[in-house]
């Protein structure tokens, strides 16, 4: 029977990745690079964060007990600049799409300073609401005067539709990271599974730049997991959450998917399914809440992650369990690009089924009191 993956999949990874040692080396030496200078920062900024008193305070929706230093982010966003710098100084960063990836590092930055702002000194739901979709927002202008925005095939013969998307986009993915951030591990490690997806399909779609972006923030975080790992030492807080959903949807908005496909249409879908388990999640928040009669943006133990431990889970197993879906989807975006039309299609429709098939699982779910009630 004919295997229904074509063989030109292997053929995509054996030309761009096995047949080069080089590369795999250079790819790795990228991970590995940002992962130890992000571990040693995450330790440098626990011992600022304890120092200048910037801590996270048990409470009725958080599951942690004890107060969290939450410089993480800062150490993120340091480590995942100078791996820039230094891809930058090695030449390995062509000149044509050096603007790109300032006003990426630009946009970055202004995320990361808001976060920060808030993590110092927290302000009330409903205005950090506003300001974090107004700060995203400002940050995906940056990147669209820097030439990063939406260029997929669909949308190419509108301009002005391609502009909007990348800002409703790079909001959105900006946001959802920010409320992933409920779990130890959670948050950084869907983080580094996006990341090194994204650097897989750019090395298939001779993006280098988009590999090299990808693998700088996967590195960061997987340098910060090992700290966040339950029991976590220390939070990458809002400056953290937000920088990495940011960075990834602006490498997600700079990717062209159309270079090996038969199906230029269904390239749209490649970065939602890599982002999907953060997109799932603040869809699936946002519908209780609002079906439940409750602001938005009143933070609240409906998430995924809190549904899969209502449901009988540890934190622990919860954690690892929403890694299987988001590697899942990740391995499911990768092969978007190499199917034909009628495969791609059912693929897709398989990976709707999973969430479709979770969001029933989880319709029993246990609310803040201990009861169990219907959604």
């Amino acid at each position: 029977m004919r295997s229904p993956v074509p063989s030109c999949l292997c053929g995509y990874l054996m030309d761009s990745v096995v047949a080069s040692k080089e590369l795999m080396f250079f790819q790795a030496g990228i991970l590995v690079f940002g992962m130890l200078v992000s571990m040693v920062l995450t330790l440098a900024c626990r011992r600022l964060a304890f120092r200048f008193g910037v801590l996270d305070k048990p409470g009725r929706r958080k599951v942690h007990k004890q107060p969290k230093p939450l410089l993480g982010g800062l150490a993120i966003f340091v480590s995942f600049n100078l791996v820039l710098l230094v891809l930058w100084l090695l030449g390995y960063i062509q000149r044509a799409q050096r603007f790109q990836v300032f006003s990426i590092a630009a946009g970055g930055l202004v995320i990361m300073v808001v976060g920060l702002i808030d993590d110092i000194k927290p302000i009330t739901p409903r205005i950090k609401l506003l300001t974090q979709v107004a700060v995203s927002a400002a940050a995906a202008m940056i990147i669209i005067l820097g030439d990063v925005k939406l260029s997929v095939y669909v949308l190419d013969a509108h301009d002005v539709l391609a502009l909007l998307v990348t800002v409703v986009w790079v909001v959105a993915i900006t946001n959802s990271f920010n409320l992933l951030d409920n779990m130890d591990g959670l948050s950084a490690g869907v983080g580094v599974i996006a990341a090194v997806s994204f650097a897989v399909i750019g090395v298939m779609q001779r993006e280098p730049v988009v590999s090299m972006l990808a693998l700088a923030v996967g590195g960061s975080c997987l340098g910060f997991l090992r700290y966040n790992l339950a029991p976590s030492k220390i939070f990458m807080g809002d400056a953290g959450s937000m920088f990495v959903g940011f960075t990834l949807a602006s490498v997600a908005v700079l990717g062209v998917y159309t270079r090996i496909t038969d199906v230029p249409r269904l390239a749209i879908i490649t970065p939602v399914l890599v982002l999907a388990v953060p997109i799932f999640d603040t869809a699936s928040v946002v519908w209780i809440r609002w079906r439940n009669h409750r602001p938005i943006f009143i933070g609240d133990k409906n998430h995924f992650s809190h549904r899969l431990v209502s449901f009988g889970m540890s934190q622990s197993k919860a954690v690892f369990f929403i890694y299987l879906v988001a590697g899942l989807m990740g391995l499911l975006a990768i092969l978007v690009s190499t199917l034909k039309l009628e495969q791609a299609v059912f693929l897709l429709l398989y990976a709707a089924a999973t969430f479709v098939i979770i969001g029933i699982l989880l319709g029993v779910r246990r609310s803040d009191t201990g009861e169990i009630r219907k959604d």
